[in-house]
């Protein structure tokens, strides 16, 4: 028998079959290649892998902190052009960077550390004061976290925590630099604040050309033009390319099929419970509510602990246990005690709001539009690849954009925050910072290279034209010219008005004298410190007077009104021992120097630290999952 099977593996049929086999392989292996990873890794701290969920999932979590400080209105994209993505990866990386420090220097974490971090976390306590499953379960899900990935996240920080506690660790500041400090920033200074407003002085008439033209030619870059460029582009985006896409109806009917769980939204009910130890106590409860007591006369007599668990959908009740008897009644009401790990549950159902199902025709064109630009994308790199290889034959960006077929975009004197000359934004131009700053990067006659932007598109760009830096012509801006002359020369005669001033107090004229003569408003604050900025002072002036004498008068001309200030007294902070509001304020001064040193020490180790690690980042993989 062995011999026959050996005989037939050397004829053509058995040659054959192998080949089918190794090409069938060689096709399985070939189409899980190209399959699209839906997690794709999107950091690499040395050989450590960040998947582009977790990005997700940290960048979610940091707005919401950043909504819980600001409020409500802040957007993801609002959060995005405050740069809190880069917040979130430079986070990340660093967290990655000090966990493979701490594994270098032979730290570990095992699994009975896991469990006790998690059984003393808060968050995952249930009534009791003990570890409840549920709740632990029930946080990771609104988290958008899985068990996995939160404990590889605890991991890391059972890794961190004490290696950066150690690195940190040193005495609090010494007591000199504690009251140097507070004597410095404590220090408060009485002042007497004469002030003129420029515009209560008389306005001079027109001068005339000659004068205003000269004032237009001294002014430094007051009436410049930024530089600006001429720009040609080719901008290849996946909703343009999806325009061009028919969709069949019979094809969208059978999308919306596969996607009808996206367009139901699922049975609601709000309920609350009474949890049991004992199975008779609950069994009472139960009767007694389906006999008409109120929920609050039972909860409070039973002995159970009740709790409200608010509005859930069938999949997300806790004990999965509950969800049969609380969704199985037909209209709002009470259930018979449920048995669970965590007791005798009586629930009650006070509302139930109905599973909705939205019609084809009210997401048809949603789904137009996503068909459209699934089947946009790999058209997008076809005619992406096919620009490119124009380009590197040597042809024109316009040859470029005919070969893949889209318009060539010219924009004239873009400067580079993306206005013209007359500070507007060109209409069609790209709002991605991404694409000026390529621009302002290109030399003048060059062609950049195809760069992928972050909606997820492609543009290629020509720099026609350098118009450098230059000044209006007077022509153009002489209605703004007359305006700062005239405020120019009230300053002037401000500050001439306010220096007489200054000399009549340093002569010895009492202060409402000589502000009455001058016609100068007159204040006397309540002592000032240095973070202090009541009206009419600015932060200009009281940097000024803290750096005077005490006695000294000196002269502030700021932006719209002239200030005459006299130091008449520095007032140091008190540091008596019997004095508890001080001692307070210096305690807390020594917190936050102690602060400010453990995170400067920790900074500094992190760069140290981070140096010695490779750090690859997929910043457009991030952006297309972000933006």
């Amino acid at each position: 028998m062995i011999t026959a099977m050996r005989r037939g593996a050397t004829g053509w049929l058995a040659k054959i079959l192998f080949v089918l086999l190794i090409l069938s392989f060689g096709a399985w292996g070939i189409v899980d290649y190209l399959q699209p990873d839906p997690d794709p890794v999107v950091i690499r701290v040395g050989d450590t892998e960040v998947r582009q969920s977790w990005v997700r999932t940290q960048f979610s979590t940091a707005v919401e902190r950043l909504r819980q400080r600001l409020g409500s209105t802040v957007t993801q994209d609002l959060a995005l052009d405050m740069g809190l993505d880069q917040q979130v990866i430079d986070g990340i990386i660093d967290q990655q960077v000090m966990s493979r420090e701490a594994q270098s220097l032979g730290m570990a974490t095992t699994d009975s550390m896991l469990r006790s971090a998690i059984a003393q976390d808060p968050n995952f306590q249930g009534v009791t004061g003990s570890f409840d499953r549920g709740r632990y379960e029930q946080t990771l899900f609104r988290s958008g976290v899985n068990e996995g990935q939160y404990l590889q996240d605890l991991s890391g920080r059972l890794l961190r925590d004490p290696l950066m506690g150690a690195i940190v660790a040193a005495p609090p500041p010494p007591k000199p630099i504690v009251d140097t400090q507070y004597s410095f920033f404590g220090e408060t200074r009485k002042v007497t604040i004469l002030s003129k407003l420029h515009a209560d002085l008389p306005a001079p008439s027109d001068p005339g050309e000659v004068a205003l033209r000269a004032f237009h030619e001294k002014a430094d870059q007051a009436y410049n033009l930024p530089e600006l460029r001429d720009i040609t582009t080719v901008v290849l985006n996946p909703e343009q390319i999806a325009k061009g896409f028919a969709v069949p109806e019979q094809q969208l009917k059978d999308e919306y099929e596969n996607r009808l769980s996206q367009f139901r939204r699922p049975e609601e009910r709000t309920v609350s419970q009474i949890v049991f130890q004992d199975a008779d106590a609950a069994a009472k409860a139960a009767a007694r509510l389906k006999a008409g007591e109120s929920w609050v006369t039972v909860a409070g007599e039973s002995g159970g602990v009740a709790a409200e668990l608010g509005s859930v959908t069938k999949g997300a009740m806790i004990p999965n246990e509950l969800a049969g008897p609380t969704f199985g009644l037909p209209e709002a009401g009470y259930t018979d005690p449920v048995q669970t790990a965590f007791g005798h549950h009586v629930l009650w159902v006070k509302a139930i709001d109905a599973s909705e199902t939205q019609p084809f025709e009210a997401v048809k064109e949603g789904l137009r539009q996503s068909i459209a630009l699934d089947l946009a994308i790999d058209e997008l790199i076809k005619r992406a690849n096919l620009t490119e290889d124009t380009l590197a034959a040597g042809d024109s960006l316009e040859a470029a954009a005919d070969a893949a077929q889209v318009p060539v975009q010219r924009f004239s004197g873009v400067s580079r925050t993306g206005q013209d000359a007359t500070g507007n934004r060109p209409e069609g131009l790209p709002t991605s910072g991404q694409f000026l700053g390529v621009a302002f990067q290109t030399v003048e006659g060059e062609t950049s290279i195809l760069t992928e932007s972050p909606d997820g598109g492609y543009f290629v760009l020509r720099v026609d034209r350098v118009i450098d830096s230059a000044k209006r012509p007077f022509e153009q801006v002489r209605e703004q010219v007359l305006p700062d002359w005239i405020e120019a020369q009230r300053s002037g005669q401000a500050e001439t008005a306010a220096t007489k001033l200054a000399e009549t107090l340093r002569a010895g004229t009492a202060p409402e004298e000589a502000a009455s003569a001058a016609g100068f408003a007159l204040a006397n604050p309540e002592p000032l410190a240095r973070s202090q900025t009541p009206a009419p002072t600015t932060p200009d002036l009281v940097d000024a007077l803290f750096k005077a004498k005490k006695g000294e008068v000196l002269v502030h001309n700021d932006a719209d009104r002239v200030f005459v200030v006299r130091v008449d007294d520095l007032i140091a902070p008190s540091m008596a021992a019997d004095d508890e509001a001080a001692q307070e304020r210096l305690e807390q001064l020594r917190r936050i120097l102690d602060r400010d040193r453990r995170q400067e020490i920790a900074r500094a180790f992190q760069q140290a630290v981070r140096s010695e690690y490779s750090v690859d980042v997929d910043k457009a993989a991030i952006d297309r999952v972000l933006r």
